[in-house]
């Protein structure tokens, strides 16, 4: 079992509750809605609800507050879960500069007190009816305070009615002063983004106008200085070209300063408005926010309306409700002694009734004592109500009224003011963007007397980058050397071991087998670009860190050299030990053998040593020279082929830029053609859609997406069309008996000459009267158009372009889309045709 997510938010209910306030009355209206409905749904309720009209609304929610989006869905703003309002205000009230004012008149205005009926005598007959004086005197006393137990009601009532109208219409009044707020908020926003939008840009505009200035005012102290700054001699070229100076187009720097000067100066005063602008909008906005903040409805009627309300149900004896309640008690008190007073035995006849009520005289006399002190205790009473209801209580109504009628211009200036001033706003922001446009056509012409300025820097920077990519290229070619000596030993190793699998395994093979066995081993190739090569002859005198190796090398050649002449003093010492040894033996005889034996022991050790060391000498030298001989042998070697190989490594390369050029033109061709052909098919397919819904047909049977839907949609249509034509029984003509077998197929996969086709405008058909373009429903043959004959056949015949044309093709013009001749505005050289046809259809 799925355990529930914790804080998941809570679904949007299917109908919410909406309320939307009019600004200009306060009233509010209710609507209850589909969670799924958009806005537009909402203002179409608004125009049954208040009679503004759609286009004329302006819709408000918050906060904080922004125009309500007409395609965003009710749920969408989150209305059940967020406190928000929504105000609608009428763009044609805010149009008027002075609007006629509807005049408000709260309601009770007048009341009317009920009729009176005596109820209270329990005899069959009433009072009023007796001919006791006495009897009559009691029906006058119940009349008497029950009529004014009734106008105490009444008054009551009325006094409820009338408060209640007064809080309604200082609600309405809230409301407008709401509207107003959230109208200032809304304003606000708009300000806020005006400074965002300003502040940024006028310090931009401020830093550069600094260094435009300074452009300016040493443009010739710049010019002057490239004077005294002389070129390095292999950048003399050509030879009259000796200092940066030369290197300016100096009449063109000083034309383009005078045209700099010009643009600086209109900018400046551009500018100098648009800030002076930009200030009064803002003073005039923040004063406007700051007046606007006025608590409305008047203070000093929501004073006499709490004072009112108190004395109507103040809980002291001295309020209207406490008041009512007095004569409501005295009229029941009233009653109960009447009924008290009357015998309930009373005969039915006159005469036995004033027999009885002599005998109880006294018992009315007792009554009618404590009746007139009631009359006198509560004759103060209805006065004092009356006084409340009547006079002070419309005296407020006709206030508040007052402030109502006052309150509708309040609204109408203000919403008034707060529209002018975001005309105004967007006006600035307009006027903002262009000039921002100009300040970067500015800085661009001006780019042009920053390069003087800067050519000193930037020739010490490009003469330190020509010694850095000098010793870099120094470093690289040594480094290409070195590798490639040992890749050209892996070679030579590699092409031994290729030799001897060929020898031994590889003749056994089929020669087809593995397709490069018997080729040589690849070669390698690593050389710098031209460019890299071709750099001027400017070296940088104090050797870099990347020159070390570089040095070690031309250390070690040195050692080399300095062997090899140790090698030719020692060759020459041992020629001249062997010219010694041949005079030494001249002179040898038995007389002197102890002396020459004494000698003789270390000259043969001493020639054997200087011998031994004269050929080691020898051989080393000659290895060394072998081995350079080789090395520079296979260096040239390698350079010829490397040469070689780069030569035809780059023909390859522009063959194959070429090759690529013409590829992604011909593939943009083809994306602009495929997406020319899938506008068309979607424009094809919804007005096949339309006119599917036009004949009647069932959306269901129709499948726009694959080739056989469209197929099984074009055969039912030609069903219809010619179950339609036999029951109109139509006279039989030429084409209607081409209609059978394969005549009567709507050709799409391909077109000819008396083939039935189908045309569909390439655009939806919003207006009747518009011109439009047919293009033949196709799969896979474009750029099939109706002729203009044929368009004007069919529109003169019923005076409007129908929604899709039936005909059988007579004529078939073949032409080529070029600069003269492109009507339906194809890519040039795109090959189209023009149908003419012959109307099958009644439109």
């Amino acid at each position: 079992m799925e355990r529930p997510e914790l804080d998941a938010p809570a679904d949007p209910p299917a109908v919410v509750r909406v309320s939307v306030v009019n600004a200009m009355d306060g009233l509010q209206y209710d609507f209850d809605l589909s969670g799924r409905a958009t806005g537009n749904v909402l203002r179409q309720e608004l125009v049954v609800a208040t009679g503004i009209p759609t286009e004329e609304q302006i819709l408000l929610y918050g906060p904080p507050y922004a125009r309500l989006d007409p395609k965003k869905t009710i749920e969408s703003y989150q209305f059940h879960t967020e406190a928000k309002f929504i105000f609608v205000y009428d763009r044609r009230v805010l149009s008027q500069e002075t609007p006629v004012a509807p005049r408000t008149v709260l309601q009770p205005q007048s009341y009317q007190v009920p009729s009176l009926s005596p109820t209270s005598t329990p005899a069959p007959r009433p009072l009023y009816e007796s001919s006791s004086p006495l009897l009559r005197a009691l029906y006058d006393y119940e009349v008497q305070f029950k009529t004014a137990a009734l106008t105490g009601q009444t008054l009551d009532t009325i006094a409820q009615a009338r408060i209640v109208a007064c809080d309604t219409c200082l609600s309405h009044q809230r409301a407008q002063a709401m509207a107003i707020q959230a109208a200032m908020s809304n304003l606000d926003t708009f300000h806020i983004a005006m400074t965002q939008h300003f502040t940024p840009f006028w310090k931009d505009f401020q830093a550069t106008s600094v260094h435009h200035e300074e452009l300016l005012n040493n443009l010739e102290a710049h010019i002057g200085r490239l004077e005294t700054i002389p070129l390095h001699p292999a950048l003399q070229q050509p030879p009259h070209r000796t200092t940066l100076y030369d290197c300016i187009p100096l009449e063109r720097v000083r034309e383009w300063r005078t045209q700099c000067a010009q643009s600086h100066s209109h900018l400046q005063a551009k500018m100098e408005a648009l800030a002076a602008s930009y200030h009064a909008l803002t003073d005039s906005i923040r004063s406007g926010l700051a007046a606007g903040a006025v608590q409305l409805p008047p203070p000093e009627l929501v004073r006499q309306r709490d004072a009112l309300h108190a004395k109507l149900t103040a809980s002291d004896g001295s309020s209207v409700s406490a008041m009512v309640a007095t004569l409501q008690a005295n009229y029941e008190v009233v009653v109960q002694r009447v009924a008290e007073t009357l015998p309930a035995n009373v005969a039915s006849d006159t005469a036995s009734m004033s027999t009885s009520y002599m005998f109880a005289s006294a018992t009315v006399l007792e009554a009618f004592r404590g009746l007139d002190e009631m009359q006198r205790d509560q004759a103060a009473l209805l006065p004092q109500v009356t006084a409340i209801v009547d006079d002070e209580l419309k005296a407020l109504m006709a206030s508040i009224a007052e402030s109502k009628d006052s309150m509708f211009t309040t609204v109408h200036a203000q919403l008034r003011w707060i529209s002018r001033v975001q005309s105004e706003i967007r006006d600035f922001e307009q006027t903002l963007n262009l000039l921002k446009d100009a300040l970067l056509v500015q800085k661009r012409q001006f780019a042009e007397l920053d390069h003087v300025a800067k050519l000193p820097e930037a020739y010490e920077a490009c003469l330190k980058e020509i010694q850095r990519r000098r010793t870099y290229g120094r470093v690289f070619t040594w480094k290409i050397q070195e590798m490639g000596e040992k890749l050209a030993q892996m070679r030579e190793d590699e092409a031994l071991l290729r030799e001897a699998f060929v020898k031994d395994f590889g003749q056994h093979l089929p020669r087809d087998f593995v397709p490069g066995l018997v080729e040589k081993p690849s070669h390698c190739d690593i050389r710098m670009r031209p460019f890299d090569v071709a750099l001027p002859a400017i070296d940088d005198p104090t050797p870099t860190p990347f020159e070390t190796e570089q040095n070690e090398l031309e250390q070690l050649r040195a050692r080399c050299k300095a062997l090899e002449g140790r090698v030719d003093e020692l060759q020459t010492e041992l020629e001249d030990q062997k010219k010694a040894s041949c005079l030494c033996s001249s002179f040898s005889n038995a007389s002197s053998l102890s002396n020459s034996a004494e000698k003789g022991a270390n000259f043969p050790l001493v020639l054997a040593l200087a011998a031994t060391a004269g050929h080691t000498a020898m051989a080393n030298s000659s290895e060394l020279l072998d081995k350079t001989a080789r090395l520079e042998a296979l260096v040239e070697e390698r350079g010829r082929e490397h040469a070689a190989a780069v030569a035809g490594l780059e023909a390859r390369l522009a063959v194959q830029d070429s090759a690529l050029l013409e590829a992604a033109t011909a593939r943009d061709a083809a994306a602009h053609e495929l997406a020319h052909a899938q506008f068309l098919l979607g424009s094809q397919r919804s007005a096949l859609k339309q006119i599917w819904s036009l004949v009647g047909m069932e959306d269901s049977a129709l499948d726009v997406q694959s080739v056989d839907g469209l197929q099984r949609g074009l055969d039912a249509f030609e069903d219809m069309w010619l179950a339609k034509q036999q029951a109109e029984k139509a006279a039989p003509t030429p084409t209607a008996d081409a209609g059978d077998g394969e005549m009567s197929k709507i050709a799409f996969r391909s077109f000819s000459f008396n083939d039935l086709a189908l045309f569909l405008p390439t655009f939806a058909p919003s207006d009747a009267a518009a011109s439009k373009i047919y293009l033949a429903f196709h799969l896979g043959c474009p750029n099939r158009f109706l002729s203009d004959e044929s368009i004007a056949t069919f529109y003169q015949t019923q005076n409007r372009y129908p929604e899709y044309i039936l005909g059988r093709i007579v004529f078939i013009d073949e032409r080529e889309a070029t600069e003269r001749d492109n009507p339906y505005r194809l890519i040039l050289g795109t090959t189209f045709y023009v149908l003419t046809v012959t109307c099958l259809v009644d439109y």
